[in-house]
Formats: structure tokens, C-alpha cells, sequence
């Protein structure tokens, strides 16, 4: 897999494990801040590190000149896409009570994967292996 491909599936995982250790260190000021439940707020972290445990293992898997199968990135694209519409659905679930900093964290995270997905499908899928 090429040093592109190989650096945005880092990107990915980094970013995951930046923002889910952030939001669980940050827990209890986050809730209040954004004015979400709880549960969200520790949904969110959660799934930040389960995405970057997912997109390193594939980042690690291009860095070791191993085969990166296709249907596994095909995962990660879709689950970036479906966190997109994950983060617009607490967006729109919590509308009256969430606040402005809540609403630029979902909206900011919901467009941020996005991209993610739509350039994994663009540069990283293109290098990967069908299975057989």
C-alpha cells in the first residue's frame, strides 16, 4: 500500500484516540458543556477509540507490507459514513437542549469523518486487495 493510503489510515487512528481519550478524561465537563446526556458523551468517547483500535490495526497491517483486504476498509468506510448520520441523529434528538459548544462538536466530528470516509474511498480502497 502507498505512504498516501498508509498516512491516512494513521490520520484515522489518530485523530480517534485523540478525541476519545479527550472526551473520557473530559467527561463531566463535556456533559455540561455541550449539554448532552451522559450516555452520549460516553458513547462518543468510546467509539472514537474503537475507530482508532480499528483504523490502526489496518494502518499497522499497510506498515507491515501485509495485504490490506478490501472488505476491511470497506468497513471503515461505512462506519465513518454511519457515524456521520450517528452524530447528526444526537444532533437533532437533543436539539432543544443542546448547546452551541455541543452542537459544534457534533456537527465538527460528523464533517470530519465524513471527509475521512470520502478519502479512504478515494485513496485507500484503490490499494487494497479483493479476497479470493
Amino acid at each position: 500500500m502507498g505512504r498516501r493510503a498508509r498516512s491516512l489510515l494513521w490520520v484515522d487512528s489518530g485523530a480517534g484516540a485523540t478525541a476519545g481519550i479527550l472526551v473520557l478524561l473530559l467527561h463531566s465537563w463535556l456533559v455540561e458543556l455541550h449539554q448532552l446526556p451522559a450516555s452520549w458523551v460516553w458513547l462518543i468517547g468510546a467509539a472514537n477509540l474503537g475507530y482508532a483500535c480499528y483504523s490502526g490495526s489496518l494502518a499497522l497491517r499497510a506498515s507491515t507490507a501485509r495485504r490490506v483486504p478490501r472488505v476491511a476498509v470497506d468497513g471503515l468506510i461505512l462506519a465513518n459514513f454511519t457515524w456521520t448520520f450517528v452524530c447528526a441523529g444526537m444532533l437533532l434528538g437533543h436539539w432543544s437542549r443542546v448547546s452551541s459548544w455541543g452542537i459544534a462538536h457534533l456537527l465538527g466530528e460528523g464533517a470530519f469523518v465524513a471527509a475521512l470516509a470520502a478519502l479512504e474511498l478515494r485513496v485507500v480502497r484503490p490499494e487494497t486487495t479483493a479476497l479470493r
